[in-house]
């Protein structure tokens, strides 16, 4: 991979980084979690509800949605690790990075 190229690819992330914070606070800051299914789900019923939590929560406008579905049974709530000073520091880097570059 060129020089350039990692920098698009930091300018693409960092882009994708800005989508997610702003739906984070869109979507009332849900924090990611672990989605338990009911244990007598047929094999169709896993599919279907494993479509379901992708279509809903999958990419970074869709980040930190909750989520409604028959097929689960208990979601349990995990760490939410990023935090604002984190997000400043990345945003500084990748800028400096991108900046020296040009």
């Amino acid at each position: 991979m060129t020089e350039m190229e990692t920098i698009v690819m930091d300018v693409m992330t960092e882009d994708s980084a800005q989508t997610a914070n702003f739906y984070m606070f869109e979507n009332g800051n849900i924090p990611p979690a672990l989605y338990i299914l009911k244990p007598n789900l047929t094999e169709d019923q896993i599919k279907k509800t494993y479509a379901q939590i992708n279509e809903t929560l999958k990419g970074a406008s869709n980040k930190h949605k909750a989520i409604v579905s028959t097929g689960i049974e208990k979601i349990e709530t995990l760490s939410n690790n990023m935090t604002d000073m984190e997000h400043e520091k990345t945003r500084k880097f990748t800028t400096q990075k991108v900046c020296v570059a040009l």
